[in-house]
């Protein structure tokens, strides 16, 4: 009896659940099933998307990528005309 109480305690290691994270793709997020990863891909120029063992690494992974995409975004500006070298175009 005391068997069945700990197998049954313990977590299963080898889930055969997967993640998946479409990072660039037509609604970006985690999806549960390899179809939802492909609707959201198949028409998609460059899409990006892996897939994880649990839940919780391909929430991270998202929201890492997400926060790297905002941090690269607000780093580039355009400079203004004034700001250009003068460059002798005659």
């Amino acid at each position: 009896m005391a068997r069945d109480m700990l197998s049954t305690s313990q977590p299963k290691v080898h889930s055969k659940r997967r993640y998946y994270v479409v990072f660039e793709g037509t609604k970006p997020g985690v999806y549960y099933e390899w179809e939802d990863v492909e609707a959201q891909t198949k028409k998609y120029s460059c899409p990006l998307f892996c897939r994880y063992r649990t839940e919780i690494e391909a929430r991270e992974a998202l929201d890492d990528y997400q926060r790297r995409q905002s941090k690269t975004k607000t780093k580039r500006r355009s400079k203004a005309v004034d700001e250009l070298p003068p460059w002798d175009l005659d």
